[in-house]
């Protein structure tokens, strides 16, 4: 449901009339962060109910919470804020800036002896240093002089909620994984080094304080929580502004010293300002919009929508780093333990496909690094090849604690190879396919092959014990959306060892690792022939799997209460026994392969389908707009766009405030509009082709794409279409 207070501009959110029963939602849409640090975005002075509430986030910082379970660490609080004198906020507003990712907020303080104050702070997480991160704060008296009492520091008294697997568990069990190893402060900043437990990682932070006007300061210390106290009159007229740079890394960053490392760029970023970090924090946004955004001609606030889509993803990305993905909250929140699933691949990664290719490619890095573990993962289950997790964290092992789901829930091995084989179609990138892909490809088809089985009398292998996209379906038999990847994830594999075999040095050392025979190929190939897709011919039909048509019919519109999800009213246990999808399944088929299927067979599959989904997923609105595009459905193409783009801002699912932001969704809305609403395809010459089907709303566009290595504008309004060339 919109909210009130929430306006959505084309280059900003803002929020008026803070609603303090709205403040966890506030705090999810205003995050910031810039691939290497995630911050949710709460009021720095605001207060703190519990230790896990001002969530920071370092990505790729995970540590075991139980044997092989991992969750990602919250890191120490670096905006803390404290007044030392009685006081309470009375109101407040908020502007999150898309353009340069400045969070600005402004608040009015009321002291228990009737002095005013206004609180104006700005804050940054540096897209330009990912290291850097600063605040400015800004007191002026509205009654009189004001004597005030401030600390500001780094706050390492933070734990995690490790949340279950179970979404209908509520969970209550706090898990301090950090302890402070070094804790300092003086007159003008501090230090703060945490290790984690068991696993002995460590944060290092350091940062600065100044002020514009003469202020008592002291070092305040206690356990893990360091600061600069500031005392002093601000007389009526004037204003007190404090500036905070703070410098963070951890264990991950290749360096000799880290605390001395924070220590330097401490200084260095006091010498900059908060001025000086902002201006190089904006250039660097300035150069990702002008490869990523989107001009719209139609309504403003969906272009601040389609606008906030991209900013979120690009700030929950690591562009630079193979070593880690993109989580399903990304790095704003710990729902899922800020593990990784197939969200990235199938959801997220066209956005950088198609804008950052080489962000593209250091998310697949991430899964050819985890190689070692999805070997391991399919032995322990007595497969060959590699097997992807369903939930992955840093050790690339099975974070998913729920057999049905961490067992069946095959078909993210097969969406990863999806991944690679998009990736080197669009980029064309030779390099990546014979030195990454191609292992990745022929080890994914090994564990297809182990896992799927034989039946003799039919001459076909079925693949049993599955669970498809639909996660309402249960444990079951030849889900078609898994299979049909399966088959790709087969002919890709022979297609790329054909490739490679052209290279006659580099192919020496591949088959080195691989040894690879013709046998197996032919294998591949004869297997890919054989399994089973589902294809009812009267009907024109791809059936889900083998067991939908045998469920029991269900009356959706006598259950189905808003947006609230049927598993929260029926139990889990009878919903997988009814006709009914939680979300896109054949239908996000249809989108991954628009190319593949006649119109007619995407008709059947839309007119069977839809009406059965519950759109229980954030996954699913996004899949159906794109879908609905392609075939010209304009009224309900645009209807199911705009739930999926205004998807957080509008908290459609009512669950933004405490599960975060829905990061496959960001990337599902940017598809509908690019590859379904503007019809982007790649042609035979691998140039840009586009087949616009916009709806009324909008009418116009104006985004840039890269393919096979060069740049190009795309112009699409009612008069022309016009593709241009950039760069090569």
């Amino acid at each position: 449901m919109k909210s009130e207070q929430l306006k959505v501009l084309p280059w900003s959110l803002e929020i008026t009339g803070m609603d303090v029963g709205q403040y966890p939602f506030y705090e999810s849409i205003l995050s910031q962060g810039n691939g290497y640090l995630g911050v949710r975005g709460f009021d720095p002075a605001g207060a703190r109910e519990n230790s896990f509430d001002r969530s920071v986030f370092l990505a790729g910082f995970f540590e075991y919470i139980k044997p092989g379970i991992t969750d990602m660490v919250n890191a120490p609080d670096l905006f803390s804020l404290r007044f030392g004198m009685p006081c309470q906020e009375i109101s407040a507003s908020a502007t999150l800036d898309l353009r340069t990712g400045l969070l600005t907020r402004k608040a009015v303080w009321q002291m228990e002896s009737g002095e005013r104050f206004s609180l104006l702070s700005r804050r940054i997480v540096s897209m330009h240093n990912k290291h850097a991160s600063a605040l400015e704060v800004e007191i002026k008296p509205l009654n009189g002089d004001l004597r005030i009492i401030l600390e500001t520091g780094l706050d390492g008294d933070v734990t995690n909620l490790p949340i279950s697997d179970d979404q209908l568990t509520e969970d209550t069990q706090c898990k301090r994984l950090l302890t402070p190893v070094i804790c300092q402060a003086n007159q003008v900043g501090g230090t703060l080094v945490m290790e984690s437990t068991p696993s002995k990682r460590r944060v290092y932070q350091a940062y600065r304080v100044m002020t514009n006007l003469p202020m008592a300061t002291t070092g305040i210390v206690a356990d893990s929580y360091t600061a600069v106290r500031i005392e002093g009159i601000i007389p009526q007229g004037d204003a007190l502004v404090v500036t905070k740079t703070i410098a963070t890394y951890c264990y991950r960053d290749q360096i000799q010293d880290h605390l001395a490392e924070a220590i330097q760029l401490a200084d260095l970023l006091a010498g900059l300002g908060f001025t000086g970090v902002l201006k190089e924090s904006t250039q660097a946004w300035g150069e990702l919009w002008e490869s990523c955004d989107i001009e719209l001609d139609g309504d403003p606030e969906l272009q601040g929508a389609v606008r906030y889509n991209i900013f979120q993803l690009l700030q929950n990305n690591a562009g630079t780093d193979p070593y880690v993905s993109i989580g399903a909250r990304g790095l704003m929140h710990g729902r899922y333990k800020g593990n990784y699933f197939w969200d990235t691949e199938i959801f997220m990664l066209p956005f950088f496909l198609y804008t950052r290719p080489e962000a593209a490619k250091n998310l697949l890095l991430y899964r050819y690094h985890m190689l070692t573990s999805a070997r391991e993962g399919a032995k322990s289950l007595g497969l060959k090849g590699a097997r992807y997790p369903w939930m992955s964290s840093n050790t690339g092992y099975e974070q998913c604690e729920t057999w049905d789901t961490g067992c069946c829930e095959v078909h993210i091995t097969a969406d990863v190879a999806h991944a690679v084989q998009e990736y080197v179609r669009i980029t064309d990138d030779q390099d990546f396919l014979v030195h990454y892909g191609t292992e990745m490809l022929v080890e994914t088809a090994r564990y297809w092959v182990s896992r799927l089985t034989y039946n003799e009398e039919a001459d076909c292998y079925n693949l049993l014990f599955v669970k498809g996209p639909d996660e309402y379906c249960g444990v079951t038999t030849n889900n078609t959306y898994t299979n049909y990847l399966v088959r790709e994830n087969l002919l890709s594999a022979v297609r790329a060892v054909k490739f490679v075999r052209q290279r006659a040095e580099d192919w020496a050392v591949l088959q080195a690792r691989l040894k690879v025979t013709a046998q197996e190929l032919e294998e591949f190939e004869e297997v890919a022939d054989k399994i089973i897709i589902l294809y009812d011919q009267e009907r024109g039909l791809l059936l889900q799997d083998e067991l939908f048509e045998r469920m029991e019919p269900l009356d959706i519109s006598a259950h189905k209460l808003g947006a609230t999800a049927l598993y929260r009213t029926i139990p889990y246990d009878r919903l997988q026994r009814y006709k009914v999808i939680k979300q896109a399944d054949l239908v996000l088929l249809m989108t991954l392969y628009p190319d593949r299927f006649s119109t007619k067979i995407k008709q059947n599959i839309w007119s069977y389908y839809e009406p059965l989904t519950l759109h229980d997923s954030s996954l699913s609105f996004g899949t159906h707009a794109q879908l609905a595009a392609d075939l010209g459905y304009e009224d309900v193409a645009w209807d199911y766009f705009q739930k999926s783009v205004f998807l957080d801002l509008y908290n459609i699912m009512e669950n933004t405030h405490h599960e975060g932001i829905h990061m496959a969704a960001l990337g599902a809305s940017w598809q509908a509009l690019v590859l379904g609403m503007a019809g982007l395809r790649q042609g035979k010459d691998g140039r840009p082709l586009v087949n616009p089907k916009l709806p009324r709303s909008i009418r116009g566009l104006r985004f840039s794409v890269v393919m096979g290595g060069s740049e190009y504008d795309i112009t699409i309004n009612q008069s022309e279409t016009k593709i241009e060339s950039l760069r090569f």
